[in-house]
């Protein structure tokens, strides 16, 4: 290809570059479509997504985790969602957080006429087991069904860098982050000061839904749990209801010949057990064919029964945080 110039020629002592004439270059504007979009995604070798501002498409729908690549840094890698059945189940709070998040996603005009950030907090504690997944599972798939993107955060120094890259990109995309056992992120890692400015300092997102989860909230710090900005709702998943067992096992067993009076003999020698736990019996007993008594003895060998203390009347669920009182010393084992 000619350098516009050339070549220098040799000469005794060293070079002498004779230049050509200057010759004038003219150019032509891009298509319009590449002027009014010039940011977007780069999938990397790995499959990976990074924001690049020279690409003009955009992160497909879909939920990611971040990662650090080599040569690229902070990406978007894309994340298979896999789970069982999900069931929307009655006694626990999802059709009222499913409102809460449908009116939120509904509500940006009013938040932008309001002068405000249009996020939401969501935080779901729980014991292990009690049904804090299945929730999620179906906020995601109102969030896809929106073409929206699911991150998982897992580290928040990560999450700081990398994250506005989407808004840089996409203003109005539906986002939502998902921290799961929230209190290991920040006890293993010391994000205490990056996951603040995540969730509301410099770092904080527009047009965001950020949901988090913990088994243990006493070990998470008050300022996250009693400050709205952060997580405007606190929810407490507890004990399944008996209507709530009674209406899992149902839709577990509805292609076995299973009675009612067979599903309600379990419900009633399963009070205060979460849904993990019934979740077994259906394995245990219905897929693998062992004994009842034998599966539900083995299950309270190291059942504790203060799990169901937490539940009150007919819910198993229950609106904000307050730390359980502490265990008398004349009352363990």
């Amino acid at each position: 290809m000619d350098s516009g110039a050339a070549p220098a020629r040799r000469r005794k002592g060293g070079y002498i570059y004779n230049p050509k004439p200057a010759v004038k270059m003219v150019t032509t504007a891009p298509p319009s479509t590449l002027t009014k979009t010039t940011r977007g995604w780069t999938i990397t070798d790995s499959g990976n997504y990074k924001f690049n501002a020279s690409i003009t498409k955009a992160l497909p729908s879909g939920m990611y985790k971040i990662v650090e690549e080599y040569n690229f840094g902070m990406c978007f890698s894309p994340v298979e969602v896999k789970s069982d059945q999900i069931i929307d189940l009655p006694g626990l709070p999802t059709k009222y957080i499913i409102e809460q998040m449908d009116n939120f996603w509904a509500g940006q005009d009013v938040y932008d006429k309001l002068h405000l950030l249009h996020k939401r907090g969501l935080l779901l504690y729980g014991e292990p087991g009690g049904g804090k997944t299945s929730i999620i599972r179906l906020l995601i798939d109102r969030v896809l069904e929106k073409e929206g993107v699911i991150v998982l955060i897992d580290d928040f120094h990560s999450a700081v860098k990398a994250m506005p890259d989407i808004r840089r990109q996409d203003r109005l995309v539906p986002l939502l982050t998902l921290c799961e056992d929230m209190d290991e992120v920040l006890d293993t890692r010391g994000h205490v000061g990056a996951a603040l400015s995540f969730y509301d300092g410099q770092h904080q997102l527009n047009n965001v839904l950020h949901i988090a989860t913990t088994n243990y909230p006493e070990k998470i710090e008050s300022r996250f749990l009693k400050r709205p900005g952060r997580f405007d709702l606190v929810i407490g998943i507890h004990a399944p209801a008996q209507e709530t067992r009674m209406a899992y096992l149902k839709a577990m067993t509805a292609g076995l010949d299973v009675t009612d009076a067979k599903l309600k003999n379990i419900v009633n020698r399963t009070d205060g057990m979460c849904i993990s736990y019934l979740r077994e019996i259906v394995a245990a007993h219905f897929g693998l064919k062992e004994n009842l008594d034998e599966v539900i003895t083995r299950l309270n060998v190291n059942f504790k029964k203060k799990i169901s203390s937490r539940r009150k009347g007919d819910l198993g669920f229950s609106i904000g945080y307050e730390p359980e009182p502490e265990e008398d010393e004349s009352e363990k084992d």
